[in-house]
């Protein structure tokens, strides 16, 4: 499906890459990648309501977004390294002192809201630094390759965690990954000093006017609409019947079904897309996100959550890789990653608060509602011809356009 020179190319730029996947995915969509059990354990073990539960997750995911939004702009100059090492060293200690003390607890909130501003720095750096590299969009689908199998370990091994030892589990495994990727995060390069003085268009035309807009809107609409059905599934999956344990396999395999995704996605990154492709890509999106928040029968929600993974991802890298076509320094798809995230951390607590009001039903509404507003923008965005080309203007990024 890809061919060897892209293999190559992406070999070429491994010392680029690596650190950029242990910074915007290895650590950085942990948070995440746990919140079906650690919600579900908030409110099975805990004693909390979905609505309360969604909150603590909200203030976690909440302050990753915000310092990832922060972090935007230091993220594209040098020295990016140590802060991103010391924002790691940050969630470690905040993860370890969570542990420690009873959930719900003024010192728990302090330290999840710690551990979220840690990783929010390092997914910052984690995503200026891939939009560095020669072609953008392939290397964000690579990431997103090697997400899928990420996610694929941790949804195996998280509910098995957490069975046996509560939320505590979950927060470890946090803190140990963090230790894990640490020595990657420290060899992050820095920026490409020439990139800047090569685009001078980057920092003014290419990122004023419709096109940033646009992209930003999808971006915080296909990220809520995944939040709103991600941090409720193991909630949707128990109103049809199936467990935790049972969610966990579901998913661990949609995780593999999924490589397909960013594969093809990385494909495509060598040549013209035109806007049915991404526009079609959100279509199909949305179309498995509503199955699943319906809650029609366990055969429907777990045929699926077997397709998310794989559209889903597909999607997530072409509008990565848009970002950073129309911004080859890294600003945009950083403050894109962090409106991602803050489209996450509003999805718990909004998801919650609508099952509690009106059940699935209107939980399904508004995912409709939301990726629907995902696939307009993102029309918009890639229809900007112009606007596209002049963010992409002479030759850092190599002479194949998004469009």
């Amino acid at each position: 499906m890809v061919r060897a020179g892209a293999f190559r190319e992406l070999w070429s730029e491994r010392s680029l890459l690596g650190p950029a996947f242990a910074g915007a995915i290895g650590i950085g969509y942990l948070p995440l990648l746990v919140l079906p059990w650690t919600f579900g354990a908030l409110v099975t073990r805990a004693g909390y309501s979905e609505s309360k539960a969604g909150w603590i997750a909200t203030l976690e995911v909440g302050a990753l977004a915000v310092t990832s939004l922060l972090a935007a702009g230091r993220a594209t100059r040098n020295g990016r390294r140590t802060l991103a090492a010391a924002a790691t060293a940050l969630t470690i200690v905040a993860n370890a002192v969570a542990i420690t003390v009873a959930p719900g607890s003024a010192l728990f909130l302090v330290a999840r809201l710690c551990s979220g501003a840690g990783l929010g720095v390092a997914v910052a750096v984690g995503n200026a630094s891939a939009a560095n590299s020669k072609n953008p969009t392939r290397a964000f689908a690579a990431l997103w390759f090697l997400m899928a199998i990420w996610q694929l370990i941790i949804f195996n091994v998280t509910p098995w965690i957490i069975d046996r030892l509560g939320l505590s589990g979950a927060y470890g495994l946090i803190a140990g990954a963090c230790v894990l990727f640490l020595p990657l995060i420290l060899s992050t390069p820095d920026p490409d000093c020439r990139l800047v003085e090569v685009l001078p268009s980057a920092k003014s035309e290419g990122v004023r006017g419709l096109l940033p807009i646009a992209i930003l809107t999808a971006f915080l609409m296909f990220w809520l609409r995944d939040a709103l059905v991600f941090s409720m599934s193991e909630r949707l999956a128990a109103s049809v019947g199936i467990d935790g344990a049972r969610l966990g396999v579901v998913l661990g395999v949609a995780s593999i079904v999924g490589l397909l995704g960013p594969a093809l996605a990385t494909r495509l990154g060598s040549g013209a897309m035109s806007h049915k492709l991404v526009d079609g890509a959100l279509v199909l999106t949305l179309a498995v996100s509503a199955v699943m928040a319906l809650g029609l029968s366990a055969a429907a929600f777990t045929t699926a959550t077997l397709l998310m993974p794989g559209i889903g991802l597909f999607s997530a890298s072409l509008l990565s890789g848009l970002a950073s076509e129309a911004d080859p320094t890294g600003r945009l798809p950083a403050i894109g990653a962090g409106v991602g995230f803050t489209s996450e951390a509003i999805g718990p607590a909004l998801g919650g608060a609508l099952i509690e009001w009106r059940g699935q039903h209107a939980l399904a509404i508004a995912v409709i509602v939301v990726g629907a507003t995902a696939i307009v923008a993102a029309s918009v965005a890639t229809r900007n011809k112009r606007s596209l080309r002049a963010g992409t203007g002479s030759g850092a990024v190599p002479a194949q356009p998004l469009l």
